[in-house]
């Protein structure tokens, strides 16, 4: 359906270019709207479908958290939140070094 692209000597794919600038578009208009992010889902879904195209979900969190951490858990394992655990200099906060999820956990003081 769409093929590649060839300008000279370089090839272009026609399928990842419009991935790409769908995804970035997708994210950008869901940081904007949160309320809208439902519709840009299904937007990608249905690219997926009628097209084929692999757009990476944007994966905007719903809310923020803000948690206390307990400190005595933390004094009680306080090998493994030395071994996971960077600090930042610059931002005054701890955080984990893991490459299991993409999600990042930070420690700090106020």
């Amino acid at each position: 359906m769409m093929s590649d692209l060839f300008l000279f000597e370089k090839q272009i794919s026609i399928r990842e270019e419009v991935s790409h600038y769908l995804g970035r578009v997708f994210y950008q208009m869901s940081a904007l709207a949160p309320h809208d992010f439902q519709s840009y889902e299904h937007m990608r879904i249905l690219a997926k479908d009628k097209w084929n195209l692999d757009i990476i979900a944007s994966h905007l969190p719903a809310q923020q958290l803000e948690q206390g951490i307990d400190i005595m858990q933390l004094l009680r394992d306080l090998g493994k939140y030395v071994s996971k655990y960077s600090y930042n200099i610059h931002t005054q906060v701890f955080v984990e070094t893991t490459v299991e999820t993409k999600q990042i956990k930070t420690i700090g003081v106020n």
